[in-house]
């Protein structure tokens, strides 16, 4: 994993990361975390999808 960025805020961080998969190569990786009371309460996670439909994992249309 290569740490590209990191954000944070009073009640949210945000990573940014390149992945290395085996088989696919690398993902680019964006993780939110949304933070109450100095805990993760939520985390959302959005992958580029590039690699997986180079790879034909999916389908068009």
């Amino acid at each position: 994993m290569a740490l590209l960025s990191e954000l944070y805020g009073e009640d949210e961080a945000m990573l940014l990361y390149d992945m290395d998969v085996q088989g696919l190569g690398t993902l680019r990786v964006a993780e939110h975390f949304t933070v109450a009371a100095g805990r993760i309460t939520r985390i959302r996670q959005i992958h580029d999808t590039v690699a997986i439909r180079a790879a034909g994992f999916a389908q068009n249309g």
